[in-house]
């Protein structure tokens, strides 16, 4: 267990990246069941770009159905636009279930362009952070910064060998954190040598080197093209202090109640 214990207080200043846009793509219905909607996605998606505004000067949400622009309204800094997005195969689902990947074509949508930094992430994540700026000094065209993620844990459903560590009084998972899969880059950053150590569907890199990447590649992996994508092209980099960048990856603790035969409609705490 990590011994660095926090709360949510510690992250209560804007901790804002010059020159930067946030990209969110959203569709409000739950692609491992079916077309059923999710209620608390909602709430999901308000908390990510509540935590997202404290990061970027402007955010740009996407959504493939209607009815949503009033999330724009919430906040002072969110364009809501209409995407249409084709059905495909995620291939990692068994029988290669159709899926809408809004994210991967909100990126393809390229209003990113005339910014220096792009925060991309998917509507369920609390985001935290602290001095982003000093270490986005240290990435450059051939680099980018993946987020920590936190999983809120829940029994022994969501934790297979993973560190576990203390966060707002509660046990956490730091789900995609394999010791063996980093090596050191600098005092501060280490780098991800696989897919799965760098996996955190948050993450940041300059315009100048999204560039680069072909986001639109990978036809049987539509749900995780964003981030294959970059990991494919570009280095990897992750804060060796894991409380630096992370996100509270809300569906995370729905996906382990759900492996304990539960729901989290019934825990509407927790939304």
């Amino acid at each position: 267990m990590l011994k660095q214990q926090l709360c949510f207080h510690d992250y209560l200043e804007y901790d804002k990246i010059p020159n930067s846009i946030g990209i969110v793509g959203f569709h409000p219905t739950e692609w491992r069941v079916g077309d059923i909607s999710k209620a608390h996605n909602i709430v999901y998606l308000i908390k990510t770009l509540a935590s997202l505004e404290m990061h970027v000067d402007q955010i740009i949400l996407y959504v493939c159905v209607e009815g949503f622009e009033f999330i724009g309204k919430l906040f002072d800094n969110v364009q809501v636009k209409m995407i249409d997005v084709p059905e495909e195969i995620e291939g990692h689902v068994s029988g290669d279930k159709t899926v809408r990947p809004v994210p991967k074509y909100a990126l393809l949508e390229n209003e990113w362009h005339n910014y220096e930094f792009v925060f991309f992430t998917e509507a369920d994540h609390v985001i935290y952070s602290k001095n982003l700026n000093s270490i986005l000094n240290e990435i450059d065209n051939s680099q980018y910064l993946a987020a920590h993620r936190f999983e809120q844990k829940y029994q022994k459903y969501n934790q297979q060998g993973q560190p576990i560590t203390q966060f707002n009084n509660q046990q956490y998972v730091l789900y995609n954190d394999w010791e063996k899969e980093f090596n050191h880059y600098n005092a501060n950053l280490m780098t991800a040598n696989t897919y799965r150590a760098s996996y955190s569907a948050a993450w940041i890199a300059r315009s100048s080197a999204l560039k680069n990447v072909n986001f639109n590649r990978f036809e049987k992996k539509a749900l995780g093209s964003p981030c294959i994508s970059v990991f494919d092209t570009l280095q990897c980099l992750k804060t060796k202090n894991r409380f630096s960048f992370f996100v509270d990856h809300l569906s995370g603790f729905d996906n382990a109640l759900k492996e304990g035969g539960l729901h989290i409609k019934i825990f509407p705490g927790k939304w």
